[in-house]
């Protein structure tokens, strides 16, 4: 399933964090300690270091353009930072990189422009995966930095997807179809929908050199994960059989199962007319107008593509929301998950990884 990240730009949720001040650092627990970039690196191996730049390679020739307190706060900083990446505690590590990024950007320096990073991936490639781990096998072709975010890239899916769905991913796939297109996408290689691949966009993943993008990358993990969860071989018979139920590209669901629940309760009576709109897959201006129509039963935009997308996108809010009073049909498709105990639980253990 393909996740356009044009569309998603438009419809982005509001921000979790809001409301917390670049300036001010509030933790669920204890600060870590400020510690040097020297210390830090003595206490990281080897392996796990070299995940990250040092602090002179990631501003290079822009450390001029700083006194000695900005340059300090900067260094004390990024070895905060440092601390969280290296425990995969991402949410705290991107409110200390927004910190430090103001600090950029008011001594007129651009994060972006400073510390850009660029792969050289022009075509896929795949490792496999067993048990959650990832075969990251050495290839000449891959530069050691390339390898070190496949790493990155792979540990942070590792932390979101749920444990009991992680041996159902069996292919990590980097690619990369230019930069701001699909950031990332799930198919069943086989097409039996018990095994999946994950595939992530590593020219989107990466916005400055050391960092993954942060919360879009992980609600769009979160959304791909939804189609493994719901299109499954638990939930999907793979082949097209003569039925009421939902029939989809993975095959006809079963009559149990969360899409063809979902696209009974919210689907079912406008999906002749979806259909019409959306005779030509390519007209992106049809699917706008049939979202226009009926905005209130949809979470963005991109939900409206059709109903295994519209269950993917309101599954994300579901997650990364607070639960909501229902009074829209979008917040009532919300809702819908609530009704299941195991889909509360899954919300519960991804939220503590975002």
């Amino acid at each position: 399933m393909k996740f356009n990240k044009k569309i998603l730009a438009l419809i982005l949720f509001l921000s979790i964090i809001s409301g917390i001040a670049l300036s001010r650092r509030i933790y669920d627990e204890p600060k870590h300690a400020v510690k040097s970039d020297t210390v830090i690196k003595d206490e990281l191996d080897s392996e796990e270091y070299e995940y990250f730049s040092s602090f002179e390679e990631l501003l290079g020739e822009e450390l001029e353009k700083f006194n000695e307190d900005q340059i300090k706060e900067l260094r004390d900083l990024y070895s905060e930072i440092l601390v969280y990446e290296k425990d995969n505690n991402y949410r705290k590590a991107d409110l200390l990189w927004e910190e430090f990024d103001s600090i950029l950007e008011k001594a007129g320096v651009n994060p972006e422009d400073c510390y850009s990073y660029e792969s050289d991936v022009d075509e896929i490639i795949s490792y496999k995966v067993s048990n959650g781990n990832v075969n990251f096998k050495f290839n000449e072709e891959v530069s050691k930095e390339d390898m070190n975010k496949y790493k990155l890239m792979w540990n942070r899916s590792k932390k979101i997807i749920p444990k009991s769905y992680i041996n159902r991913i069996t292919e990590f796939e980097i690619m990369t179809d230019g930069k701001d297109e699909t950031l990332a996408y799930v198919y069943s290689p086989d097409n039996k929908n018990k095994k999946w691949t994950l595939a992530i966009d590593i020219k989107d993943a990466f916005h400055k050199k050391g960092k993954l993008i942060g919360k879009e990358l992980d609600e769009t993990i979160v959304h791909e994960f939804a189609h493994i969860l719901t299109l499954n071989d638990n939930q999907v018979i793979p082949k097209e059989e003569k039925s009421l139920n939902y029939i989809t590209d993975e095959g006809t669901t079963k009559s149990n199962s969360y899409l063809n629940l979902f696209y009974k309760k919210f689907w079912a009576d406008i999906f002749e007319e979806f259909k019409a709109y959306n005779e030509d897959e390519e007209n992106e201006e049809a699917i706008v107008e049939f979202y226009d129509k009926y905005k209130n039963r949809f979470v963005s935009e991109y939900s409206a593509t059709n109903p295994e997308e519209d269950i993917a996108e309101t599954f994300k809010a579901f997650v990364v929301s607070d639960k909501p009073k229902g009074k829209s049909i979008a917040e009532k498709k919300m809702l819908f998950f609530y009704d299941f105990t195991e889909l509360v639980k899954i919300r519960e253990e991804i939220r503590k990884s975002l």
